[in-house]
């Protein structure tokens, strides 16, 4: 390279140098953007100002990416404000902004302004619409389409009652509110605004648009009749949502045009000064006063309704002791005579049995017999009726009398002590009786008291057919507590009407209950009731036992499990006692004895009941209010032949007695059989009281029906509900 081309190159570098230097130096000469502040927003534009930086060519405007984390640039200007567009409503952006220098093709950047945090405005709600009136104008719902950007909505409405202002009626997060009025307001106007909060600060958008309604009173759409005399109609109606009264109109039945006959404030108005047997035609308008605004519904539907002849009023009857009965009723002045009916039912199948010219008739004296028939109901009714020149006319039927005749008096039978607290009692069933109200007498007080009202006792009143073929009720009173002579009598009833009609009351049945209380326990009453692992032992007589409620109450019994028991060592005689009684139930006793294990032996007896419907033959376990009473002693003959009392369980409340006893006892066959003794050493002696007269017969009959050797009955009284088992 030549002198002369160096020279020019050198000549250039420091140019070039001297330019760059004089512009880095002008660029650090921008000062930076400052005083960046909101001048104007809206739901999707913004516009900012600043101050201007001098000598700075323009200004470019950043927006912060979240997701890029980084600033971009949004639009540039030349003047120190700016208006940004296409925004999303209701979102928080962030801007800055930077003047910048240009030197041909060449720009230099000053420092960014600070950051400025703008949330725009809600959107505005497009549209208002009424979704549903209630039925009038008691309750309006309005709904809107949700507003991007929208925390919550603002309601507005105007009225007559709101001096051409619109009022705030609520603030909800819902896109739907519902404004209740005390009455129709007429002419009424609705605005909703979207909200949202830029921290403490409430952004809002604009106004809907305005939702113009006339509300007017629900139409009444049910009349009817109440009531209709002779000279006199009632009417009803529905209460109508908004309605402050009611205009009931009368239809003029020449011109068929409608004319008001009366306001009132209550759905209902008795018309008056009719004529009788006259047809006439009502309807009925709704009407709202909103502060001196009277807005009144479209006319609801119309009733014609037709008046009667004088009917019949103070319709009764009188029944004597020996079952005649006299029908009375109030005298009609204007009446010919009065047609008496009867019928089976009260419903169909009416016949006369009688026309009269007085207000009475013994309608006792038409039967066969001259007397109502106990046990038989009979039901009556009567009308009047006007014979003028030929012209019969009737009025209606008067309302329906049923009478009961009274049955026999019952007579107590018998009672006996049905277990702890209870005695049942027995009397003869009466024939036609809708109950029965027990009394016993209470020797505190020197007077008779009934059973019936007392909440302490359970009444129970069931029928049945004794062993000597009669009709027999009884009634377990479980409200006894010590021991005492206890002095009861009955009698029977019927209703009639509201009222209720005795016979008289039965003989004085006088019963000795001895107060039996529950056999101490070396347990607590928590371990008493549930056990350890479902068992108890007896330290005094070395028997386990059974707790009070033990695991296994849960499962209930069926033949399966006797099946199923050798495989599980467990060896033993039974013979399950399954029988009905009490209208139906199904009841289930079982007794057992055997081998249990290769370590003990002893026996059971269960009480079981069916309380649910089931596909299979299952039995529950009885509840609490079904268990019986019991006593258990288990007896083992040792290699001599005598017999030894080994286990013992006391006279309790039970649902499941057992005794086991560590030992072994001789086994004569192998086989589970119920037709002959598979444990001859072992006999069960047992004391059970059953809950009434029904439950013992059906009990012992079902034990008969076994035509099993092994289960025995000891002879009992006809009185006696304690029952002595021998299971062998």
């Amino acid at each position: 390279m030549n002198k002369t081309l160096r020279r020019v190159l050198a000549l250039l570098l420091v140019c070039l140098t001297l330019i760059g230097t004089a512009a880095v130096g002008f660029a650090a000469s921008l000062k930076q953007v400052t005083n960046l502040k909101l001048a104007v927003r809206s739901s999707t534009q913004v516009e900012l100002k600043w101050k201007a930086v001098s000598k700075a060519d323009g200004y470019v405007i950043e927006s912060f990416d979240s997701a890029k984390t980084q600033w971009i640039p949004k639009k540039e200007t030349a003047e120190n404000s700016i208006k940004l567009t296409k925004l999303t409503p209701g979102t928080t952006y962030s801007f800055r902004v930077k003047a910048f220098l240009e030197s041909g093709k060449t720009r230099t950047y000053g420092e960014a302004s600070s950051a400025l945090p703008v949330m725009t405005k809600p959107e505005a709600v497009s549209e208002l619409q009424m979704v549903s009136e209630s039925s009038g104008a008691a309750k309006v719902k309005l709904r809107w389409p949700a507003a991007k950007g929208a925390a919550s909505y603002l309601v507005f409405k105007k009225d007559a009652t709101t001096e051409k202002k619109y009022v705030l009626v609520e603030e909800t997060a819902k896109t739907s509110s519902t404004v209740h009025f005390s009455a129709a307001p007429g002419t009424v106007y609705f605005k909703v605004q979207s909200k949202t909060m830029n921290g403490e600060q409430a952004l809002l958008a604009k106004c809907s648009p305005v939702l113009k309604l006339t509300l007017k009173p629900q139409v009444v759409n049910t009349l009817k009749v109440e009531k209709a005399a002779p000279t006199s109609v009632t009417l009803t109606w529905n209460p109508a949502d908004g309605a402050s009264a009611y205009e009931v109109y009368q239809r003029d039945e020449r011109t068929y045009l409608y004319h008001i006959l009366t306001m009132v404030t209550e759905p209902t108005v008795t018309v008056t000064d009719l004529e009788p047997s006259s047809t006439y035609t009502f309807a009925v308008k709704s009407v709202a006063n909103y502060d001196g605004h009277v807005q009144r519904s479209a006319m609801g539907p119309i009733l014609s309704v037709s008046t009667g002849f004088l009917s019949i009023t103070g319709f009764r009857f009188s029944l004597k002791s020996n079952n005649k009965a006299v029908l009375t009723w109030d005298k009609i002045g204007s009446a010919s005579g009065y047609e008496v009916e009867k019928s089976a039912n009260g419903k169909s199948g009416w016949e006369k049995i009688a026309d009269v010219k007085r207000p009475e008739a013994d309608v006792s004296a038409k039967e066969p017999d001259g007397v109502l028939k106990t046990g038989t109901r009979y039901f009556y009714r009567v009308r009047a009726y006007a014979n003028e020149n030929g012209n019969v006319t009737y009025t209606s039927y008067s309302k329906v009398l049923e009478i009961h005749p009274l049955p026999e008096t019952p007579v107590i039978t018998r009672a006996g002590t049905a277990a702890q607290h209870g005695v049942c009692l027995e009397w003869t069933a009466a024939a036609g009786a809708d109950g029965y109200e027990v009394q016993f007498y209470n020797a505190d007080k020197n007077a008779w008291t009934s059973l019936v009202s007392s909440p302490m006792r359970a009444k129970v009143f069931k029928t049945y057919t004794n062993e000597d073929g009669v009709s027999t009720v009884y009634y377990l009173d479980k409200g006894l507590t010590a021991s005492d002579i206890y002095r009861y009598r009955v009698r029977a009833f019927v209703n009639v009407g509201d009222e209720q009609m005795f016979t008289e009351f039965s003989n004085v049945y006088e019963h000795k209950y001895i107060y039996q209380p529950e056999p101490d326990t070396y347990y607590s009453n928590n371990t008493q009731k549930t056990g350890i692992g479902g068992y108890l032992y007896d330290p005094a007589e070395k028997v386990f036992f059974t707790a009070d409620d033990p695991w296994q109450r849960n499962f209930g019994f069926n033949e399966g499990y006797d099946f199923a028991s050798p495989e599980f060592l467990i060896q033993y005689d039974t013979v399950p006692v399954k029988f009905t009684c009490h209208e139906g139930e199904k009841w289930m006793i079982q007794p057992w004895k055997g081998q249990y294990g290769m370590l003990f032996y002893g026996g059971e007896i269960g009480i079981y009941k069916q309380y649910i419907q089931r596909d299979v033959e299952h039995y529950d376990c009885v509840n609490d209010e079904d268990q019986l009473m019991m006593e258990m002693s288990i007896y083992h003959r040792n290699a001599f032949g005598k017999w030894n009392r080994e286990i013992h369980r006391p006279y309790g409340s039970y649902w499941w007695i057992t005794g086991f006893k560590l030992g072994y006892t001789r086994l004569l066959s192998a086989k589970l059989t119920r037709s002959f003794r598979t444990y001859p050493d072992l006999r069960i002696e047992a004391k059970i009281t059953m809950l009434d007269f029904d439950m013992r017969n059906a009990f012992v009959n079902a034990v008969k029906q076994t035509q099993s050797d092994l289960i025995t009955i000891a002879d009992y009284g006809k009185d006696d509900l304690d029952l002595y088992i021998s299971f062998n």
